[in-house]
Formats: C-alpha cells, structure tokens, sequence
C-alpha cells in the first residue's frame, strides 16, 4: 500500500489510517514523503534569497526526516513499514510509483482528492486498478474509498 505523506497538518491522521487498513488486510505500507521544492518560500519571503539554496533544500528535508520518523512511531509492530523521501509535485511521483505495478492500493491525504488535475489522475489511477482511499482529516472528518476497504 503506497501512502502519500506530505510533512505536516494531516500526516498524522494518514499514517493512523493507512496502519490500520493494512493492518487489518495483512498488508505493508510504502510511505512516500512528499518534499517541497523551496521556490515557494523564495516567492512567499523575498528576503529568504539571503540564504543559500541548500539551507532552503535542507529545511525541507529535515522536516521530511522528523515527520518520517513520527510517522514509523505510529505504525503498529505488526505492520511492516519502508519510507521514501521525494522531491516534486505529488501527483507525478505517485504516478511514478504506481507506474512500477508494485502497488494496489493508495491512500492519499484529507484534501488531496480534490481538484480537476488530481481527478484526472485519480481517474486514470483508478482504471489501472489501484484502490484509492483518501485520509479523513485530524479531526475524524471525510475520507473516501473507491472500494469496500
């Protein structure tokens, strides 16, 4: 089962979900770690251009690295868990990944679903096979399934 995990508000409560549903169907969870490019933080703070871009490359890194290392905490034992830390737009290196016919299954973030770019590619998901559920949020709020999970 892939699990997309974007360091940050929600990844808890995906990881908490993405456990349990391989726990309770006996699989393993890929958690792939979605890192920022550091662009934003130039055009969001002009006065970040003070840094070198490594500094700004190493922030989202490290703030991948702690999430991960959360995340894997919160995996019960029984639940076998690798993690990956990629750098781009979420929705190519999912297709990447699932492009490699290693995974079934899909569990997305709350929110993630949304969007004409990310229903396409969902759709096309989808008629490949892959069963996508999205996370319900923080609060035990939403989530979907394209299947009886």
């Amino acid at each position: 089962m892939l699990v997309a995990v974007e360091p940050g508000v929600g990844s808890a409560a995906t990881v908490r979900h993405a456990a349990e549903l391989a726990r309770r169907r006996g699989g393993r969870l890929t958690l792939l770690f979605i890192v920022h490019q550091p662009s934003w933080l130039v055009h969001c703070w002009p006065s970040l251009l003070l840094l070198p871009l490594p500094v700004l490359v190493d922030l989202s890194l490290d703030e991948a690295t702690e999430a991960c290392a959360r995340a894997v905490a919160a995996v019960p034992a029984e639940v076998p868990v690798a993690t990956v830390a990629r750098r781009g737009n979420w929705r190519r290196l999912v297709a990447a990944d699932l492009e490699r016919g290693e995974f079934t299954q899909l569990v997305l973030p709350p929110g993630w679903a949304r969007g004409r770019r990310a229903g396409r590619a969902i759709g096309a998901w989808r008629q490949r096979g892959v069963e996508i559920c999205t996370a319900p949020d923080a609060q035990g709020e939403g989530g979907e399934s394209t299947s009886a999970w």
